[in-house]
């Protein structure tokens, strides 16, 4: 029978410094250099961030001169902003930021991006500069399908599961009751919180919010209403409209916006319109109409106002966002159907930045200038936000 040989092993001592080196092998002197160089290797592949590629689309698509492009659409803050993963974020098949599930509501203040998310009750705060995120209302929302934000950094969400305005201060935690505008009830839990709503009336659905100096305008979908309370103590001031197609009433009311001027905008969803009211909250005008012809209006749901007067209103019922001038004359449509880079199935929420970080300018095609720039929100699509900018252009020949 051949006899087992058991493989030798020679450790050698560890070198003093300034011996010279033997050429000999060892076993125990080289294997920890190896795992250590191989896992550095890794740690700089796994953790190096992928650079962001622009989807561009142009609108109009038959136009030469285009005045809208679609740059980018996502659901992870790291898609628009690349950020270095750790070793153990790659190892494990994790991303850095957390991911939107349902994208509701949007609103843009500050470099900052707020995005509410049905799927996790949660509202995303994104920070388009340094790529920081965090989360607001976990534990404390039910359904949170809007967001605004005031001038000192208070976060409002329109909830529809509490049938309320939950309000929370720029940290993120939700401010306490401080006046009969802010009406009690049962809270989620983990939270004894308090909600903003008006305390005369059983029924209240509130689907869309803006914020207008000292003043919280929230479109009230179940009573027709828009009702009006102050930011400072969440005093229920006015309840403006009632259900009826006359000019100053709503037929459920699914979008408010402002603009500089302080005119208020509202999305009159079964009314087929958008009424503006002027800043006494008188009616001033009206965009759009019902029907199936180009640039009617199917669903209007949230809106919002850019510079010149410009009107941007997602409609979820063609899948478009329009185009109005404050005078109701169409300017372009954008979006579309379907799931393509530029697509907008099921819009719900828009907003407008008018002053963004490097970090967003720089997906703009050298071939276009970028006055400002339109958020929206898909419901049915992965494609949770789409990122366009608005300017004037050259179409490539290529």
């Amino acid at each position: 029978m051949p006899q087992e040989v058991t493989p030798r092993v020679t450790i050698s001592p560890r070198a003093e410094p300034g011996a010279q080196a033997t050429g000999r092998f060892s076993h125990a002197s080289a294997s920890p250099a190896i795992p250590a160089a191989v896992f550095c290797l890794l740690c700089v592949i796994g953790c190096a961030p992928a650079m962001t590629h622009p989807e561009l689309v142009y609108f109009p698509q038959d136009a030469s001169s285009p005045r809208v492009v679609h740059l980018l659409s996502f659901d992870r803050l790291d898609q628009l902003i690349p950020k270095p993963a750790t070793f153990r974020e790659r190892f494990r098949g994790r991303t850095s930021t957390r991911r939107i599930v349902v994208p509701a509501g949007i609103a843009w203040r500050d470099d900052t991006l707020y995005v509410c998310d049905t799927g996790d009750n949660v509202v995303h705060v994104w920070n388009l500069r340094d790529g920081r995120s965090r989360i607001v209302g976990e534990g404390d929302l039910a359904k949170p399908v809007d967001v605004a934000v005031d001038d000192d950094g208070a976060v409002y969400v329109a909830d529809t599961g509490l049938s309320s305005v939950v309000v929370f201060n720029p940290s993120g935690s939700p401010v306490p009751p401080q006046a009969p505008g802010f009406a009690g009830g049962h809270a989620p839990p983990r939270s004894a919180i308090h909600r903003l709503r008006p305390v005369d009336r059983d029924a209240y659905r509130p689907v869309a919010i803006a914020v207008d100096v000292d003043r919280v305008y929230v479109a009230d979908i179940a009573g027709h209403y828009v009702d009006a309370f102050a930011t400072a103590d969440g005093t229920h001031l006015d309840a403006l409209g009632g259900v009826g197609s006359d000019p100053g009433r709503f037929y459920y009311p699914t979008g408010v916006a402002t603009d500089e001027t302080g005119r208020l905008f509202v999305s009159d969803m079964m009314n087929g319109r958008v009424q503006i009211l002027s800043h006494r909250r008188r009616r001033a005008a009206i965009i759009g109409r019902p029907g199936d012809r180009y640039g009617d209006l199917g669903s209007p749901k949230h809106l919002d106002t850019g510079p010149g007067g410009t009107v941007f209103i997602a409609d979820a019922a063609y899948a478009h966002i329009h185009v109005f001038d404050d005078r109701g004359n169409l300017l372009m449509l954008f979006g579309g159907p379907g799931d393509r880079p530029g697509h907008t199935p099921m819009p719900l929420g828009v907003t407008v930045a008018t002053d963004v970080p490097d970090t967003v300018t720089a997906l703009v095609p050298p071939d276009f200038t970028a006055e400002y720039f339109v958020f929206v929100t898909n419901r049915i699509t992965h494609r949770g936000v789409s990122l366009f900018a608005v300017g004037t252009g050259t179409r490539p020949t290529n």
